[in-house]
This record gives structure tokens, C-alpha cells and sequence, in this order.
């Protein structure tokens, strides 16, 4: 469920970025990008996307990106309003995930069962989710940065961060089937188990 969720989702965002940087240059591929220093300034934070991405664009693309990049930002506030809603629904699927593995890890270890390696799986899983919460964070900032900066005077530096939030979408993606992985890969079959011998 959770898997679904977050895929369809976040296969529309990939689609909306995708879209936006179809018009897009030449991008040399970088690692993934680092998160911004706290308290940098918009202007720190394009500079650094520059540095990070390496896009090259001629004078064609150039002009390109110029022309359309308001347009593509008026549409980057509905993808910002998107991710919010993402976010806290998201919040909610995996506090209730994490409440409902408590719960049972509680109930085990009254009936006096062993429950490290569930625990463990659920600490696995916290630490999983927290990533993938600092990574939604960085994906909502590219994103609002590439909507409030100059893009027509800085169309390199607009390429940049979209090209960031594209590295961010990809992120999220792996991140989420990681999650997912975990859930029903080793807490589900875990109290499965547990649900038998309890019978």
C-alpha cells in the first residue's frame, strides 16, 4: 500500500520534471547533490547547484531557456503545493506504520517473545523514513528555489537546480521502494509469524 502510494505520486512529479526539462541542454550527470549549507541565501544556493551539476548550454539553448522558463515556474507552484500535500500525507502512512509495529512489539513482549529482530527492522525503518524526509526537504527546496530565481538572467543556474530536482525525484524514488522493501519484506513476515505461534 504504502509502495503505491508514494510511487503514484511521485510518478507525477517525475513527469511534471520531466517535462520541464525537456527543452533542457547538455547536463553533465554529477553525484547526487549535497544539501545546502543552513541558512544559505538563494543566490548560495544556485551557485552551488552550478558548481554541482556542470550544465553547459549554447547560445541557442540558451535563448531557450530563457523564453520559456517563466512559464515553466508558474507551473512549479503547482508542483510545490503537490509535494506539500505528498509530504504530510506521506507523514501520516508511516507514523501509522510505525505506531502499528510499536503496538504489536508491545503485545509480544507480554506474551514474553523475542522481539529484537523486529525491533531492529523497525528502527531499520525510522531511519529509512527520516532520509527520505531530509531528501522530500531538498527536492521542495530545488524546486521552490528554481521557481523564485531569475531564471532569465541566470538560465544556467535554472537548468542547474531543475536538473538537482530531477536527482532529488530519482533519490525519492529508491528511497521509497527501500522503505517499502522493509515493510514488507521483513516487519509484515515477522508478525505474520508472530500472529501464529500466537494463535
Amino acid at each position: 500500500m504504502i509502495n503505491y502510494f508514494i510511487n503514484n505520486k511521485y510518478k507525477y512529479l517525475a513527469l511534471v520534471v520531466l517535462v520541464l526539462l525537456m527543452f533542457v541542454p547538455t547536463i553533465v550527470m554529477a553525484a547526487d547533490p549535497s544539501p545546502p549549507a543552513p541558512g544559505s541565501t538563494l543566490e548560495q544556493r544556485v551557485a552551488q547547484r552550478k558548481q554541482e551539476q556542470q550544465v553547459v548550454l549554447d547560445e541557442t539553448q540558451t535563448k531557450r531557456v530563457q523564453k520559456q522558463c517563466k512559464a515553466a515556474q508558474v507551473r512549479l507552484g503547482s508542483v510545490i503545493k503537490d509535494i506539500t500535500k505528498l509530504s504530510d500525507n506521506r507523514s501520516t502512512t508511516y507514523r501509522n506504520v510505525d505506531g502499528a509495529t510499536l503496538v504489536a512489539i508491545g503485545k509480544l513482549k507480554i506474551a514474553t517473545k523475542d522481539t529484537f529482530a523486529l525491533q531492529q527492522n523497525r528502527d531499520e525503518f525510522a531511519k529509512q523514513v527520516a532520509q527520505f524526509e531530509a531528501t522530500t526537504a531538498q527536492y521542495k527546496q530545488a524546486i521552490e528555489d528554481a521557481s523564485l530565481m531569475n531564471c532569465e538572467a541566470d538560465p544556467v543556474g535554472f537548468m542547474a537546480m531543475m536538473a538537482t530536482a530531477r536527482s532529488y525525484n530519482s533519490m525519492l524514488s529508491a528511497q521509497s521502494k527501500n522503505i517499502s522493501a522493509v515493510v514488507a519484506d521483513k516487519i509484515k513476515p515477522q508478525l505474520e509469524s508472530f500472529s501464529k505461534e500466537l494463535q
